[in-house]
């Protein structure tokens, strides 16, 4: 599951890339905005995802 949150987040890092590089943007703008979105898609999301699953699981809702 990990797997494809990597991978998701390396694509979607690129595409963001590519449209800010398209809008007129730096390299290195574009690198960090690639940065930002890639971790965000295999770090934050997941582990977020984590968090809030266990709360619901703890709250006994399912």
């Amino acid at each position: 599951m990990m797997l494809a949150f990597v991978i998701f987040g390396a694509l979607a890092g690129v595409g963001a890339a590519f449209v800010s590089l398209g809008l007129g943007m730096s390299f290195a703008l574009a690198f960090w905005i690639y940065v930002a979105v890639s971790l965000a898609c295999m770090v934050v999301i997941p582990v977020s995802a984590r968090i809030v699953a266990r709360d619901i699981l703890h709250l006994g809702a399912f």
